[in-house]
């Protein structure tokens, strides 16, 4: 948050790197922690300087804070290793414009008078392999860069609810979900909201009902049945 725009934002540690004994949620926790930095303020470091992908713009676009705050996490002493999903939302105070940088498989639904207004796509390289932002243990970056995030810009009107979320959410509940859990609800606090997207989300996941995930597996060629992920 700073005097012109308000930044939230959710990332996804990759389970893979378990197989190496390396925990990619702290990799996904230090992420968003200095994406919330480079929100509030943008000091330069020197190695950011040297990123081959790097663009000179000011911290206004939620493309940048993400671009900002991965290369503050691999110009560490000792970045954490790992891999990421993200998702960035940056609202201007000023213009009422709106702005999510998704890359990978988390996203957001925006909610417009109990109805989904928008929903993010899913970047994938092939089906469940996601695009994702990493660190590797010996320093290196590798993956995709921030830059091949997509960008959402719109305006946002009064009443209009923006939910971020990462692949457990929409594995198991379409955006059309999401908005029928929201709507029942007493009151649309933040952490109320939060509770009911989640807790529907999990019923879905022990559910042998469709999916997202299950519907997409099957479309992709995999025998899945009809059930949560």
């Amino acid at each position: 948050r700073n005097p012109r725009t308000v930044s939230v934002g959710v990332a996804d540690g990759v389970g893979g790197w378990r197989r190496r004994g390396i925990d990619s949620g702290a990799f996904a926790w230090e992420l968003m922690q200095q994406c919330q930095e480079v929100a509030d303020y943008s000091p330069p470091t020197s190695r950011w300087e040297i990123l081959p992908w790097r663009r000179s713009a000011t911290v206004s676009d939620p493309v940048t804070v993400l671009r900002k705050g991965f290369a503050r996490v691999w110009a560490a002493v000792e970045p954490p290793p790992g891999s990421a999903t993200a998702c960035v939302a940056q609202l201007d105070r000023r213009s009422g414009e709106l702005s999510v940088a998704n890359l990978g498989d988390s996203g957001f639904v925006l909610l417009r008078a109990d109805e989904v207004a928008l929903e993010s796509k899913a970047q994938q390289h092939r089906f469940n392999q996601p695009f994702q932002l990493s660190v590797f243990p010996n320093g290196t970056y590798g993956g995709v860069t921030p830059d091949q995030a997509d960008l959402y810009t719109f305006k946002v009107m009064e009443g209009d609810l923006l939910i971020l979320m990462t692949d457990g959410v929409r594995d198991n509940l379409p955006a059309t979900s999401i908005a029928e859990a929201v709507r029942l609800l007493p009151n649309r606090e933040p952490d109320v909201v939060a509770r009911a997207v989640v807790e529907a989300a999990l019923e879905r996941s022990k559910s042998k009902l469709d999916s997202p995930f299950s519907v997409a597996a099957r479309a992709a060629g995999f025998r899945y049945p009809s059930k949560g992920k």
